[in-house]
């Protein structure tokens, strides 16, 4: 979420324009390859490591830290979830500022971002809560098959990324 309010931000404030440049597009593209394939690789190589459903439990206060500076930098590089702020939010933000006020701006970027919030919350308590119904099996399958999916989306950001660049 920290993520999502940092672009919301920064679309606002104007970077939208420097975003659909070739280079910045190529250089989304290309940090989106690296850090999917090997989130991907990553993920197929944990699916062979020996599973422990309590991992989480047990953290240090400090792991805190570091998982959330880890994940804001995989959302902030995510070329999709730039993508979708430029183009959704941005386009949003673009009608709204033509034919509103500036608290109609205020009140539909909440709305986005409440509705953001409530998916975000809808989606970690199905991963923290349905791991209780999953076994080691099934979790290992699903991530093979994440770390497959994952792999194919950067694979196909290397090719969008060499395609801007040909």
């Amino acid at each position: 979420m920290a993520a999502d309010i940092l672009l919301m931000l920064l679309i606002y404030f104007g970077i939208a324009a420097f975003l659909t440049t070739a280079a910045a597009q190529t250089i989304m593209w290309g940090i989106g390859f690296i850090v999917l394939v090997y989130l991907g690789a990553d993920s197929i190589r944990a699916a062979y490591q020996p599973l422990r459903l309590d991992q989480g439990k047990k953290q240090q206060k400090d792991s805190y830290l570091s998982c959330f500076f880890s994940d804001f930098a995989i959302a902030i590089s995510n070329p999709l979830n730039i993508l979708f702020w430029v183009g959704i939010y941005g386009s949003v933000l673009s009608s709204t500022l033509q034919n509103h006020s500036g608290g109609a701006v205020l009140f539909y970027s909440s709305a986005i971002f409440v509705g953001i919030a409530i998916w975000d919350l809808i989606i970690a308590s199905s991963v923290r809560f349905g791991k209780e119904f999953v076994g080691r099996r099934s979790m290992k399958i699903f991530s093979i098959a994440a770390g497959i999916v994952l792999i194919g989306f950067g694979l196909s950001f290397g090719w969008q990324a060499l395609q801007n660049i040909i």
